[in-house]
């Protein structure tokens, strides 16, 4: 992010990729397919370590309303999941 010259500009990185061209709808769609995925997943009996860390992120996303946004939408995730200082 800061090679994009983004942070101390007021904006929050995931703002500013979410208003710009770097929108895209994969969180859009990903996010409702969660358990579709991971079903598929559990069905075909493969290990989806990545996955199945990064899920959660995702469906916080969707569920904090930034279903719309690009994948970087779980920026915000994570820094709400940091501890306040």
């Amino acid at each position: 992010m800061i090679g994009l010259g983004i942070m101390g500009s007021g904006r929050e990185p995931d703002e500013s990729i979410a208003a710009g061209a770097g929108r895209s709808r994969m969180l859009e769609v990903r996010g409702p397919m969660i358990e579709i995925i991971a079903a598929f997943a559990r069905s075909a009996g493969a290990a989806t370590p990545l996955f199945s860390a990064t899920a959660p992120l995702y469906t916080a996303a969707v569920r904090m309303g930034r279903g719309g946004e690009d994948t970087a939408a779980v920026h915000a995730v994570i820094e709400r999941m940091k501890p306040s200082r």
